[in-house]
């Protein structure tokens, strides 16, 4: 198989060994304790890409909090990072420290690494725009987000596809870079235009500054993007093939019981987002009738082959590298999680 491989920067390598540790590792203290009759614990680290997360992302909160993990009689501790894509989190998961989130346009650049579980296949933000942008032509020479992990990053990636669809490009804007957390007074303060935020921060925003709205939602701009997939590096899949079923059979549980069960699932949400009860629950809502989170494996081939395809057209990948859904996605563990679940279901429309 022919690929490019662009290595990862050496200053990031260089502080590879403190990654995770600078990052803000999630108290245990929603954790139950493990079941008398656990032969054996075992621990694995898991990651979050925002701090605090957002709503999409709180499956692996809802799996420790309510037990999940700990019936398997599996301790997990939750690493958070600031952007999925940042250099931080990439080293992390480079260097089988963690699962996480990861995308195809790595692993098509060379990094040794899997796909395992389709946490939230479809992408769930809006483009957040000032007053002043009425139409995506009004995005000319404006500020648009690129928080998070800078240009490269998710933010900046996501603005970048409705520059690209709308006869620009990224050239004819102005990024400004930050954290994820600055984002949302930036767009109430008129320091940003345009910014790809998830349901709650559009509905924190706008009881801010009614002017900011919803210029489109990327899940109708880009209907077959593959959003959220939980990954590994290959060292941590083999450390752990064992146990991935187990790990993965509780994060499904987990996502089924977001559509099952709100009254458990949205006091954990309030409690990690640190967001008032009504945003989280104006957020929930939407993802849940958006069909946002899987319910079984998370995994399309064909929307895995259309964001390789995409990402050719756009450049963040050679158009002469050969990456398959293979390549990308091990979804053996998944399938095999499905099973012990009792086998594929439906929630509603909801059947990924």
């Amino acid at each position: 198989m022919k690929r490019s491989i662009h290595a990862l920067s050496m200053s990031a390598l260089a502080c590879s060994t403190l990654l995770v540790t600078a990052a803000a590792a999630v108290a245990q203290d929603g954790a139950p304790p493990m079941p008398a009759d656990c032969k054996e614990v075992h621990k694995v680290q898991l990651s979050t890409s925002v701090i605090p997360p957002r709503t999409v992302h709180i499956p692996p909160y809802v799996a420790r909090d309510l037990g999940l993990f700990a019936k398997r009689c599996i301790d997990v501790e939750i690493v958070q990072f600031d952007g999925g894509g940042s250099a931080t989190a990439m080293t992390a998961l480079q260097q089988g420290q963690v699962m996480g989130s990861l995308t195809h346009v790595p692993v098509g650049r060379g990094l040794p690494a899997r796909q395992l579980w389709g946490m939230a296949p479809k992408l769930p933000q809006h483009y957040a725009v000032s007053g002043a942008v009425k139409t995506p032509a009004d995005l000319k020479g404006k500020r648009l987000a690129a928080t998070g992990g800078g240009v490269g990053g998710f933010t900046w990636t996501m603005g970048r596809e409705v520059l690209l669809r709308n006869g620009m490009t990224e050239n004819d804007v102005q990024w400004i870079p930050g954290t994820l957390a600055s984002s949302l007074p930036a767009i109430v303060n008129g320091q940003l235009d345009g910014w790809p935020a998830h349901a709650e921060s559009l509905y924190m925003a706008q009881k801010q500054n009614p002017e900011v709205h919803s210029l489109l939602v990327f899940g109708d701009l880009l209907p077959d993007y593959m959003y959220n997939a939980q990954g590994a590096s290959l060292d941590f899949i083999e450390k752990n093939k064992e146990i991935l079923p187990d790990i993965l059979a509780a994060l499904i549980e987990a996502n089924r019981t977001i559509y099952t069960d709100p009254d458990k699932v949205l006091p954990i949400m309030v409690k990690y987002t640190e967001l008032p009860e009504d945003a989280a629950k104006y957020s929930y809502d939407f993802q849940v009738a958006d069909c946002t989170w899987s319910v079984n494996t998370g995994f399309d081939k064909a929307r895995t082959e259309w964001s390789i395809q995409n990402s050719k057209n756009n450049g963040d990948l050679e158009k002469d590298v050969e990456i398959s859904y293979e390549d990308v996605v091990d979804d053996s563990f998944a399938k095999a999680a499905v099973e012990k679940l009792g086998g594929p279901i439906e929630i509603g429309d909801c059947k990924l």
